[in-house]
């Protein structure tokens, strides 16, 4: 949470010197606006998870900052809300807990990432929200069999929910 504050604040401080250039956009309207205006619309995501114990006032924090896109679980490190891919199984996927910061991020208008996620956790995110989610860098299974990237299975739910792939 602290080095994340940290590069936030490192990111508001070049926005300062550079509006001129670029805007955060905080709704697709506003990234319409700012390109329509000829500057760089950012968009602001958190890899590596928000907070280890899910805490929503945190979230609530980062969203209020700008953070529009989370990724769900910590790398590889199982937390409070999710099973990372190559983690512990505690949860079998997601905890209650996550459920309720799935509904929360929802809420509040922040993507949830599912990179790292468990193939379990994959899948019941992408059932739980009730926006499109985004796995934003992984390769396909059926290529490069790591337990973080999307079966078949994973990214149909993916793509019949809305959602996008970022493929590396």
């Amino acid at each position: 949470v602290k080095q994340a504050c940290r590069l936030l604040e490192t990111f508001h401080g070049v926005l300062d010197r550079n509006r001129d250039k670029m805007a955060l956009a905080l709704t697709s309207e506003d990234v319409r606006r700012i390109v329509a205006e000829g500057r760089m619309a950012i968009i602001l995501a958190l890899e590596g998870g928000f907070d280890m114990e899910g805490d929503l006032d945190v979230l609530r924090l980062f969203h209020r900052l700008g953070v529009r896109a989370m990724q769900f679980t910590n790398h590889d490190t199982t937390n409070a809300m999710t099973d990372a891919a190559p983690g512990e199984a505690k949860w079998n996927g997601i905890s209650d807990h996550g459920r309720t910061v799935i509904g929360e991020m929802n809420r509040l208008g922040i993507v949830i990432d599912i990179s790292h996620c468990s193939e379990a956790t994959q899948q019941q995110i992408i059932a739980s929200s009730r926006a499109p989610v985004v796995h934003s860098h992984c390769g396909l299974r059926r290529f490069c069999d790591m337990k973080s990237n999307p079966t078949d299975d994973a990214l149909r739910a993916l793509s019949e929910k809305g959602g996008l792939v970022g493929l590396n």
